[in-house]
């Protein structure tokens, strides 16, 4: 059982026993001057309810955090990019990518060609001969 249900169920059995004693206690009198100290040990026993609902409250986003921490440690290390084979880069590195309808030709990696369908890779030279210019953004 986690550690902070624990803790919650414990502020509530023991503010939950405090508002019943406090209660008994008041319900047993009717002089108004003894039913005030009842009355201020219910206002304890609900401020220790609420004092231990919040700190249930904060143990479960600081879970969360930790929980969210790992995930993004993990998806960063899936999503980094990898290192190509050198002549592989060199390749890369030399090629644009451009598609029929496109004026311009780009890197591989430029922000303005991701999720569209490339189906011209060349060097640059052979994409100025076709009419194309550069990307202004990732200047190949």
């Amino acid at each position: 059982m986690p550690r902070d249900f624990v803790r919650a169920v414990q502020y509530l059995i023991g503010s939950t026993l405090l508002l019943g004693i406090a209660w008994y206690g008041a319900s047993d009198t009717t002089d108004f001057k003894s039913q005030v100290y009842w009355v201020v040990l219910g206002i304890v026993g609900t401020a220790l309810l609420s004092f231990g609902a919040q700190m249930f409250v904060l143990d479960g986003l600081r879970e969360i955090r930790r929980r969210r921490l790992v995930v993004m440690t993990h998806l960063d290390a899936a999503l980094s990019p990898r290192e190509a084979p050198a002549d592989e880069l060199k390749a890369t590195q030399e090629q644009a990518v451009a598609s029929t309808l496109m004026t311009h030709y780009h890197r591989r990696s430029c922000a303005l060609v991701r999720g569209k369908v490339l189906s011209i890779v060349e060097s640059p030279a052979t994409h100025l001969e076709a009419g194309r210019i550069a990307c202004g953004v990732c200047a190949p």
